[in-house]
C-alpha cells in the first residue's frame, strides 16, 4: 500500500487540541524549572513531565516528537510505584517546543515557560568569541531570570470563589 506525501504530513501534525493536552499536562505534572546549583555554576534548563501511567507517558513523548523534540524517558522506583519522567533538556529542544505550549500554560508554570525561553534564547546568542577568557558567563539579567524562574513556583495565589454565601 502506497502512501502519499500529504498522508504522512497529515499525520505528523500536531493539532492545537495535542498542543492544549500536552500544556495541560505540564502544568499538572510537569515543572518548568532551571537548576542552578552554586557549587557547580552551571544552569540546566529543564522541562519534566512524571506520572506513573505509561499511556499518558507515550502520548507526551509522541506530541513532543511530532513538534520536533525528542525527549529523554527515565524511569524511577519507589518503594510502591515507579513513576517516568519525560525530560526534555536540551536548549535547542525547549526553544522548539516552548512556542507551541505557552499560550495553553496558565499561573505559574506561563510565568515560568515564558522565562524559560527568554533565558534559552539569550543563552543560544552568545558570542562565545566576544569573551576575553572564552567562558560562556552568565550576565546579570541570565543570573536574574534564573532566580525569578526558581522562585515561581513558590508563588501561592488565593483562589477565587465560585460560589456567593448568602
Amino acid at each position: 500500500m502506497q502512501q502519499s506525501d500529504s498522508g504522512d504530513n497529515q499525520q505528523a501534525k500536531v493539532t492545537e487540541i495535542e498542543k492544549a493536552w500536552l500544556a495541560g499536562i505540564i502544568d499538572g505534572e510537569g515543572s518548568i524549572r532551571i537548576d542552578y546549583p552554586r557549587t557547580k555554576g552551571s544552569a540546566s534548563p529543564r522541562i519534566i513531565v512524571t506520572n506513573n501511567d505509561w499511556a499518558i507517558i507515550e502520548k507526551v513523548v509522541d506530541i513532543c516528537q511530532r513538534i520536533g523534540v525528542n525527549p529523554h524517558v527515565a524511569q524511577r522506583k519507589g518503594r510502591r510505584s515507579s513513576t517516568k519522567d519525560v525530560q526534555i533538556l536540551n536548549m535547542t529542544k525547549l526553544l522548539t517546543i516552548l512556542p507551541a505550549i505557552m499560550p495553553y500554560l496558565t499561573g505559574q508554570k506561563n510565568i515560568q515557560a515564558v522565562l524559560l525561553y527568554r533565558f534559552c534564547e539569550q543563552r543560544k546568542q552568545l558570542d562565545v568569541n566576544s569573551l576575553s577568557n572564552g567562558s560562556r558567563a552568565y550576565t546579570k539579567e541570565q543570573i536574574n531570570i534564573i532566580y525569578e524562574v526558581q522562585s515561581a513556583k513558590y508563588v501561592v495565589t488565593k483562589p477565587q470563589r465560585l460560589y456567593a454565601r448568602p
